[in-house]
């Protein structure tokens, strides 16, 4: 599905006390990095506006996800600053009406929060079918493709660097197949 290459989150406030966050996201879907930035009411709301703004040009049925609440427990008080965290987030499918909650624990804060996020989405993408499961399908296969291709052309990856730019792309379309099917029919 995707994984996380970094994130970055940035809280803000003036002195009249007008708050704003922005977070930076960097996943992976296949070989492809994306990376999307998001402002938000807060750092959860910011880090969850990121992820699927990096997520919807793969998944175009995230549009239909929203964060609807986040509710953060401190679970060892008696550690101060120290203490672990757990965050809760209610997660809402505006095509269904369906509500869902996910947890993550960390003694980061931001982490907690990035795992209760991810494991929303992820969740999501498992239970729900693709609008247009071709589109999915493409939005994936094409940043696979781009990237076999990139690495078969890319001067960088060559050891000999004398021969003749660009070199003949060599694709194996089964490749891609395999690829393919590895990434969206695991059952």
């Amino acid at each position: 599905m995707f994984r996380l290459d970094r994130l970055r989150v940035y809280s803000e406030q003036d002195e009249q006390g007008s708050e704003w966050s922005e977070a930076t996201v960097s996943v992976f879907v296949a070989d492809h990095r994306e990376l999307a930035v998001s402002e938000g009411v807060g750092p959860v709301d910011a880090l969850s506006k990121a992820l699927n703004r990096a997520l919807c040009r793969f998944y175009p049925r995230l549009e239909a996800l929203r964060l609807a609440d986040c509710k953060v427990r401190v679970l060892t008080p008696e550690e101060a600053t120290a203490a672990s965290v757990r965050v809760l987030v209610e997660y809402h499918d505006t095509n269904s009406e369906d509500i869902w909650h996910t947890v993550g624990v960390s003694l980061n804060i931001l982490d907690a929060s990035w795992q209760a996020l991810t494991d929303g989405v992820r969740y999501y993408l498992l239970r729900t079918k693709p609008v247009v499961q071709a589109e999915e399908t493409e939005a994936v296969s094409a940043c696979v493709f781009r990237s076999f291709f990139v690495r078969e052309i890319n001067p960088m990856n060559r050891s000999d660097r004398n021969q003749q730019y660009p070199p003949k792309a060599i694709f194996n379309p089964r490749l891609l197949q395999e690829a393919n099917e590895s990434m969206f029919n695991k059952g």
